[in-house]
């Protein structure tokens, strides 16, 4: 195989795995090639419940397990715009999330909220 084709299957299998290991990974994806925003949440519950079509806002779960991964997959994150929204008592994790989505992308926002009930 040459080797412009190996490399080609490399980054399909990294994007594959990149799609299994987040939380809405095929529309997160198409939505940072698209140029939108991608809101990060803490629980599942909360992302089923914004990515309702009336809503149309993008949203996946960022978890500790997840966060080591991202240095696997920059590429995918250059030039994406995030949107970070967690509690106010989970404010270190989401300043860890900033941090480390911040060596991919310069367009991050944090905002901390209030818990609320679905």
């Amino acid at each position: 195989m040459k080797r412009k084709n190996l490399l080609r299957l490399k980054n399909d299998k990294m994007r594959f795995k990149l799609i299994k290991s987040i939380y809405n990974g095929p529309i997160v994806l198409k939505t940072i090639e698209e140029g939108g925003n991608i809101y990060v949440v803490e629980k599942k519950e909360t992302a089923k419940w914004m990515n309702v079509l009336e809503f149309g806002l993008v949203t996946t779960v960022v978890t500790n397990r997840v966060l080591k991964f991202f240095k696997n997959y920059e590429k995918y994150f250059r030039g994406a715009k995030v949107i970070i929204l967690y509690p106010k008592k989970e404010r270190e994790f989401a300043e860890k999330i900033e941090k480390k989505l911040g060596e991919y992308t310069c367009n991050i926002m944090v905002a901390l909220i209030d818990d609320v009930e679905l």
